[in-house]
């Protein structure tokens, strides 16, 4: 924190966040599946049999289904994500008009203006 002047103020600072998939027992996941193969659909998944059907004149459109997630048998359909960092910057200015129109519209150091970046 940064005190330019008695009525202005500068904050910097660094945000960090982890975010964790749901949890739980009542957190039911699920994944699609080529119900042909038991195959995760992911979108490489999706281009390469694409890709590889349309060489040879065909159309890839598989079946698919969802499958629950089964401990040990595929990953989450979420993962966490540690490196949510990010800047924060942020100023405070309180204004100190004691006549006039700004005067009735801020008051005299009664109102705080901030602006930040998050």
């Amino acid at each position: 924190m940064w005190r330019v002047t008695n009525s202005f103020t500068v904050t910097l600072g660094l945000n960090w966040s982890i975010q964790t998939p749901p949890k739980g027992e009542d957190a039911r996941q699920s994944v699609p599946v080529d119900a042909s193969n038991n195959q995760r659909i992911s979108a490489n998944y999706v281009f390469n049999n694409r890709r590889a059907a349309a060489e040879t004149g065909q159309v890839w459109n598989p079946l698919l289904t969802w499958k629950p997630i089964v401990a040990g048998e595929f990953d989450s359909v979420y993962s966490t994500q540690w490196s949510n960092l990010g800047p924060r910057v942020a100023a405070s200015w309180n204004p100190a008009f004691s006549q006039g129109v700004l005067g009735k519209l801020f008051g005299d150091r009664k109102t705080v203006l901030t602006c930040f970046y998050l």
